[in-house]
């Protein structure tokens, strides 16, 4: 009997939960529909993106119609890319966001190195290369990753160099840990999150 009722309270637990969350994402649809002229579907994508990645602009409706307008725009560039069939894309965290408020959020000052330096150096190869090469044909190139919010993209430059070296040797793909040289190289002049250089990750 006691399992019984433990059962019970468990399946009314869980109606609860789910009458709150649906009552919830009511709330949002309802907030949505008052602030935007745009189509249904790219309404329900736009609540989708803010459920998923918890969103906190809920409660600020200049804010909600603003990030609506910003997700509506990038993804009809998604979209646009896409019919184009130059590579795929698709909505992910940063689809709310301006181009110049992402390249804010990640993009550090140009290092002082020897990558960015003026001058014109010759070329060190002499002999004859192809002019383009795709590295993806030969099945040297590991997976993308993503770095988030965090300015480690030298670890990726690191790590995406020294895998495609080692599946071109050894004929297999390994994939290398951005947040080992992350947490462990900053003893080489480097900093984390905050920006290196791949030659100092070497």
């Amino acid at each position: 009997m006691d399992g019984r009722m433990r059962l019970v309270r468990l399946v009314l637990l869980l109606a609860v939960v789910c009458s709150v969350v649906l009552a919830s994402s009511s709330v949002e649809a309802r907030k949505l529909g008052r602030v935007t002229k745009h189509a249904p579907e790219v309404v329900d994508q736009f609540n989708a993106f803010v459920l998923k990645h918890k969103r906190s602009y809920l409660n600020d409706e200049a804010e909600l119609a603003y990030r609506l307008e910003v997700f509506a725009q990038n993804l009809k560039e998604i979209e646009d890319s896409n019919a184009r069939n130059a590579f795929y894309s698709e909505v992910n965290e940063f689809a709310d966001e301006t181009w110049e408020e992402f390249s804010v959020r990640l993009s550090e000052p140009q290092a002082d190195c020897s990558a960015t330096l003026s001058e014109r150096h010759e070329p060190m190869l002499r002999h004859h290369h192809p002019e383009s090469q795709d590295w993806r044909e030969k099945g040297v190139v590991s997976p993308v990753k993503n770095q988030g919010h965090c300015g480690s993209c030298w670890t990726f430059s690191t790590t995406g160099a020294l895998e495609a070296a080692y599946a071109l040797e050894f004929g297999s793909i390994l994939s290398l840990s951005e947040q080992q040289l992350v947490d462990c190289a900053q003893a080489f002049d480097n900093h984390g999150c905050s920006g290196g250089l791949p030659s100092h990750a070497f």
